[in-house]
C-alpha cells in the first residue's frame, strides 16, 4: 500500500505560530490562486470539490504524529476511506484528490511506494519534529542539571509500566532506549507540580478506567502503549481524557 505526505509542508503550511504547538487544533494555508496546481484543479469539472477535499486532507495531515504525513496511528498509511472516516468527507472525492494533487500537474502530495518504505525510505522530518524530539533527548540526558529526573529509573518504571499493562491486556515493554527516557523525562518536566510515584497512580487509575476505543475495540485496532503515555498527546489519557465515565477515580494504588 502506498502512502502520501504533503510536499514541502514545512515552508507551507507551518507559521512561527504552528511551531510552537505540539498539537495543532489549525492549520495554515496559502490564500495564492495563480499558481499553476491551483489552476489545474479549478480546471478540473469538480474542481472545487477537490480543493475541498484537499483542505480536509491537509487538516488530517496536521495532525499526524510527522506533520505533513498521511500515516495514521498505528503506523499504517491513511487511505481516501480512513480519511473520509475521520472528515465525514466523501470517499471517491478524497481519492480523486490524492490521485489530482499526486499528479505531476499538480505535485502537492507525494507518493512514498510500499518498495521504498521496505526499503528503509524515511518521512521527511519538519522543523517541529526535529525540534520537539531533540529537546526531549536533551531533556533525558541532561534532566538532573534541570532540576528533572527520575527517582524510580528505567527498571521500576518498566516494572510499573508492564504491571499496569498487564492487567489491562496492553502491550508489555520489554526495553526502554535512550529516546523512549527522554520523552519520559519531559513528560516528567510536564507535572512537576506532583511526584514520579503520584504520577503513575495517576496513569493507572486513568487506564483501569478507561473506555474501550483506546483498549484496541476500534477499526484500527490501536490501543493505548507505553510510548503513547509518555508522548506529548499522554496529556490526554493523564488528564481524564479517555475515561469511560465522570465516577471519581480511586485515590489508592499498590503500585509502590
Amino acid at each position: 500500500m502506498n502512502q502520501y505526505i504533503v510536499k514541502d509542508w514545512e515552508d507551507h503550511f507551518e507559521n512561527n505560530r504552528s511551531r510552537k504547538m505540539v498539537k495543532m487544533q489549525w492549520v495554515p494555508v496559502p490564500n495564492k490562486h495563480d499558481g499553476e496546481g491551483f489552476a489545474y484543479i479549478m480546471s478540473q469539472k469538480d474542481g472545487m470539490a477537490i480543493f475541498g477535499a484537499w483542505i480536509l486532507v491537509l487538516q488530517v495531515a496536521s495532525k499526524c504524529h510527522v506533520r505533513g504525513s498521511l500515516v495514521r496511528d498505528n503506523g499504517k498509511p491513511h487511505t481516501a476511506a480512513t480519511i473520509a472516516m475521520k472528515t465525514r468527507g466523501d470517499e471517491k472525492i478524497i481519492q480523486k484528490a490524492l490521485d489530482v494533487c499526486a499528479s505531476a500537474e499538480v505535485g502537492w502530495l507525494q507518493e512514498v511506494t510500499q518498495d521504498a518504505q521496505e526499503g528503509g525510505t524515511r518521512l521527511p522530518r519538519t522543523r517541529h519534529e526535529t525540534a520537539t524530539e531533540g529537546k526531549e533527548r536533551r531533556e533525558g540526558k541532561e534532566g538532573k542539571g534541570r532540576g528533572v529526573s527520575s527517582t524510580l529509573g528505567k527498571k521500576k518504571v518498566m516494572e510499573v509500566w508492564n504491571e499496569i499493562a498487564e492487567r489491562n491486556y496492553l502491550p508489555l515493554l520489554k526495553s526502554i532506549s535512550d529516546t523512549r527516557w527522554g520523552h519520559y523525562i519531559a513528560r516528567l518536566k510536564d507535572y512537576e507540580s506532583m511526584s514520579e510515584e503520584d504520577l503513575w497512580r495517576v496513569i493507572a487509575a486513568e487506564i483501569d478506567n478507561m473506555d474501550d476505543f483506546p483498549r484496541g475495540q476500534n477499526d484500527r485496532g490501536w490501543m493505548i502503549d507505553f510510548d503513547y503515555v509518555v508522548a506529548p498527546r499522554g496529556a490526554k489519557l493523564i488528564e481524564g481524557g479517555w475515561r469511560k465515565s465522570t465516577q471519581k477515580l480511586p485515590d489508592k494504588s499498590d503500585l509502590f
